[in-house]
């Protein structure tokens, strides 16, 4: 029952997140200035024994990667603010960083070198929420 409670709070917090930014991101934009500042990666690894020339092309990079954060800075902002709220009653009931120890582990089919074979709730969470985003992402056509 655990389990399906922390794979359920996993994908939904990831859904609402994707949600977020497909509503506050204007995707176009965001994708023509990552591929902009690609453009002028490729162009920096072109000219790299010519400093000003790279100093230059490193001006243009870092203001279009500051006009991309200010698209995503909001949405990332109010995702990070639900998850944290999430985190509250799941901290709670199955104990971490804000309620004192972890109460919940879970025994896995196989040891890990460093971890061995109990993890934690929050790292099953963790997982679930990143693959879950992934899918998400491409779902909802946001590879930006």
């Amino acid at each position: 029952m655990e389990l399906l409670i922390i794979f359920g709070a996993g994908i939904i917090i990831s859904l609402i997140s994707i949600l977020i930014q497909k509503k506050f991101v204007d995707n176009e934009v965001v994708k023509s200035l990552k591929h902009e500042i690609k453009k002028l990666q490729e162009e920096m690894r072109k000219h790299k024994n010519d400093a000003a020339k790279v100093n230059e092309l490193l001006k243009k990079t870092l203001e279009l990667q500051r006009d991309m954060m200010r698209y995503t800075i909001k949405p990332t902002i109010i995702s990070s603010i639900i998850i944290l709220i999430a985190f509250i009653p799941l901290t709670y009931f199955f104990g971490g960083f804000l309620f004192g120890d972890f109460k919940l582990y879970f025994t896995l089919p196989f040891c890990f070198p460093i971890i061995g074979k109990q993890i934690a709730w929050i790292w099953v969470f963790i997982f679930v929420s990143l693959v879950s985003s992934l899918i998400f992402k491409k779902l909802f056509d946001l590879g930006y």
